[in-house]
């Protein structure tokens, strides 16, 4: 205003923020004349120019006959001071608001670890009371012990000094820096969550360090889809290599179309156009006896490609617990003759697993084939000795078929042994089509088949279910 403004009572209250401000200097105005009260009251003005003013205002009543005839007192401008300490509650208010905040826990300690600190958002994390943590406990009463000696550890060994028990939490922090690192924290009910921790020291005004803080998020859901995430890759992983298989078995059925089916189907047509112009009974005679052979061979591995394709679908994968003392009973009754031809002695022991989960004719195919091998492939200079025994190890089932026959180059055959059509003595019933089958019969449903060998000892396989 300028200096020549003189100022009445009412035109002075207009100066004076409308709201708590003016509301607390009318009444205290009207308390020192109706009743003679002093007053000391910190309120906001507003200037003629429209600025806002902080001001201490005090007043005096002076009273004649108990009536007040004059007030009388000061302005002290404390705009400065009251911006400032508005401020410095601002500041404050959030910093509470931080250090509540409900899904983060923040912990104080002392330089020796006991709590100092324990906000309301550890309190709901991890079910303790501020009374109950605070100058009585460590921060090591909510993790895990093998943890924090784990971490000590690799403190120890970075740092060149033995770092044990609160110092695993602090070292960084003492050192000038930080860590941030998950952790595992466990709630007062025994219950564990993890969580992302970063530790930092608490220094004066001269930079000493005179505490150190932990503020710890949860990451439950984070690491539940990191999880998802690493399961999603794995099971992509999975398919990426059952593609493989398929595309390898597909090449396998492109090599049974271009040798196996190209050839008879030629032969075939061949034996029709001479058909067509043979001269004699007798001609056509031995041409359908050849028209035979062809058809029968033909049959034969049109019958094969039916199998393979059958193994590689999913609807004949029902499984029931199975016996494996009377899967071999039922595999020796059907290649009776076999053994009474060849006088195999066949041993089993299925004490350490007498049964497994599987689908039956699989289970029936892999022993038959792996049992009818070891028959066929036998060796001339002794008896025939088979040995079948099942077993649990890493809460596998495992099953191994050994003999005492042939052998085989493993160093030379080995990569091959289980391709189709790959044959590695000269048997005259040698198809190379029964370990192939086994195989993927075995991979189907999720398990793997490998082989031991030595020329002129025998042979092992090994199917782990």
């Amino acid at each position: 205003m300028p200096n020549d403004y003189v100022p009445n009572l009412e035109t002075a209250i207009n100066f004076f923020k409308e709201g708590k401000s003016r509301d607390k200097i009318q009444k205290a105005v009207a308390n020192a004349i109706e009743n003679g009260t002093p007053y000391d009251v910190e309120v906001e003005l507003i200037t003629a120019k429209g600025k806002s003013r902080w001001a201490r205002a005090i007043g005096q009543a002076e009273m004649v006959n108990g009536q007040c005839v004059r007030l009388y007192g000061v302005f002290h401008d404390i705009n400065n001071i009251k911006v400032s300490q508005n401020a410095l509650n601002k500041a404050n208010e959030e910093l509470r608001a931080i250090f509540d905040a409900g899904p983060i826990s923040i912990i104080g300690t002392d330089m020796n670890g006991i709590i100092t600190h324990f906000n309301q958002g550890a309190e709901t994390l991890l079910q303790y009371s501020a009374t109950e943590m605070i100058g009585k406990k460590t921060p090591e009463i909510i993790h895990l012990r093998e943890e924090v000696e784990q971490h000590g550890k690799i403190l120890s060994d970075l740092f060149g000094i033995t770092i044990s028990g609160f110092d695993v939490f602090v070292e960084h922090a003492r050192r000038d820096s930080f860590e941030s690192m998950e952790w595992t924290y466990v709630r007062k009910d025994g219950s564990q969550f993890p969580v992302q921790l970063i530790t930092t020291a608490i220094k004066d005004e001269n930079g000493k360090i005179n505490g150190f803080l932990g503020v710890a998020t949860d990451i439950s859901e984070t690491v539940y889809n990191r999880k998802k995430i690493i399961e999603t890759k794995e099971n992509l992983e999975a398919l990426t290599q059952k593609l493989k298989n398929q595309n390898r078995q597909l090449a396998d059925f492109a090599h049974i179309t271009s040798h196996n089916l190209r050839s008879p189907v030629g032969n075939l047509q061949t034996l029709s156009r001479f058909y067509k112009e043979a001269k004699s009974e007798q001609e056509r005679s031995e041409l359908f006896e050849k028209f035979e052979i062809v058809i029968d061979h033909l049959s034969s591995t049109l019958n094969t490609m039916v199998e393979v394709i059958q193994t590689t679908d999913d609807s004949t994968k029902a499984t029931q617990e199975l016996s494996f003392e009377e899967t071999l009973n039922k595999t020796q009754e059907i290649i009776s003759s076999q053994i009474s031809q060849s006088g195999a002695i066949i041993k089993s022991d299925f004490s350490n697993a007498a049964t497994v989960i599987y689908n039956d004719i699989y289970l029936d195919s892999i022993f038959l084939n792996l049992i009818s091998n070891a028959i066929k492939y036998k060796s001339q200079d002794r008896v025939p000795e088979i040995y079948v025994e099942s077993k649990i190890e890493d809460g596998k089932t495992i099953l191994s078929i050994s003999d005492n026959g042939l052998g085989i180059n493993m160093e030379r055959h080995g990569h091959k042994l289980f391709g189709l059509n790959k044959v590695f003595h000269s048997h005259p019933e040698a198809k190379g089509v029964g370990l192939y089958m086994t195989k993927i019969q075995i991979e189907a449903m999720g398990g793997s088949i490998s082989a031991s060998s030595e020329v002129g000892v025998g042979t092992t396989f090994t199917v782990i279910f």
